[in-house]
């Protein structure tokens, strides 16, 4: 179910029911090996003004390059798999039910490196570095 697609005022936020597994997956710049993206809630998708919130999952092997934000911060909830996140140069194994808060200008990098899908919730605000 996708209540978005609804005949409303453009760039205003909207209510809505969204299904990931209608959504495609995409890959966003900084991101490797199958790492995958369903934008779920964000500008692009439903207005929203101040979160990003996405399902992610990355094959064995994927990750998302080293970087840092200047204003944002982000969530990541692991729901499945094993990865490895590294953040201002420290390695921590993460696994299920793990929640990382990574605030603005800490260096993250988060990497697949189990045998199978590592599956996690992405939640950034605000949705740009600008």
């Amino acid at each position: 179910m996708d209540t978005s697609q609804q005949n409303e005022e453009p760039g205003r936020p909207r209510a809505a029911i969204r299904r990931p597994d209608a959504l495609l997956w995409k890959q966003f710049p900084g991101h490797f090996g199958q790492a995958l993206s369903k934008e779920i809630v964000s500008r692009e998708t439903l207005a929203s003004q101040h979160l990003d919130y996405r399902l992610s999952c990355y094959e064995p092997g994927a990750y998302v390059a080293r970087h840092s934000h200047r204003r944002q911060e982000q969530i990541y909830h692991i729901l499945r798999g094993r990865g490895l996140v590294i953040l201002d140069g420290r390695e921590t194994p993460v696994g299920p039910d793990d929640v990382m808060f990574i605030p603005p200008l800490v260096e993250h990098e988060l990497h697949c490196t189990g045998t199978e899908e590592l599956v996690l919730l992405v939640i950034t605000s605000p949705q740009t570095d600008e």
